[in-house]
């Protein structure tokens, strides 16, 4: 993907001579429905954690993707391929294989209460999503990487498949969660370290 962070959020100054991030570890923070106009609601409500992260840390405005879905975004996150390039652009998407219409990201026909049910139908992973994914491309430079997501998920055949290649890590609430991310990264400081954290319970 051509698609860039701005050099400011990684530490990188447009006139520095370094070619290389100041930074050892990146955490990526995806809370699901959690829009700019939602953290300017925050901030001029003078929420503690949204003035905290303005003053310690860097704040850039990221275009969506479109649509601006949750099926899109994480597929995005995971494999770096657009919803054109893979097709999983929708919470629901239509299945030639079964001429049906399925829920991609709990693998189950639409409506379905079974999540990973799929499966039963002769649909698998590799069929509805990438077989690759940033995780495998960045252990190759040996950056280790962690999918941290609500336990509900976590081992789903979905995350499963989009976490291939990372530490998939559970958790129980966001006080867990940010609890788990933090062992991680103190855990040891000699390798470079690569976070994925989804928090679904906002939106």
């Amino acid at each position: 993907s051509n698609a860039l962070f701005p050099e400011d959020a990684m530490g990188v100054s447009r006139s520095s001579d370094r070619a290389e991030p100041l930074v050892d570890n990146v955490i990526l923070m995806l809370v699901d429905g959690l829009g700019w106009r939602f953290w300017n609601y925050y901030l001029n409500q003078h929420h503690a954690s949204a003035i905290n992260l303005e003053r310690r840390g860097v704040l850039s405005c990221l275009s969506s993707c479109f649509p601006s879905t949750t099926s899109l975004h994480v597929t995005t996150v995971a494999t770096d391929q657009s919803g054109g390039e893979r097709g999983c652009y929708e919470w629901y998407i239509y299945e030639p294989r079964l001429n049906s219409i399925i829920a991609p990201l709990p693998f189950s026909l639409a409506g379905a209460d079974e999540p990973d049910s799929l499966v039963h139908l002769g649909v698998s992973v590799e069929d509805v999503f990438p077989q690759r994914t940033i995780y495998e491309d960045l252990s190759e430079v040996e950056v280790e990487s962690y999918c941290f997501q609500d336990h509900s998920i976590c081992n789903s055949l979905c995350s499963r498949a989009l976490g291939k290649g990372a530490n998939l890590v559970s958790f129980s609430g966001i006080k867990d969660g940010l609890a788990k991310l933090r062992k991680v990264l103190t855990a040891s400081v000699s390798k470079r370290k690569y976070c994925y954290f989804y928090y679904h319970q906002f939106d």
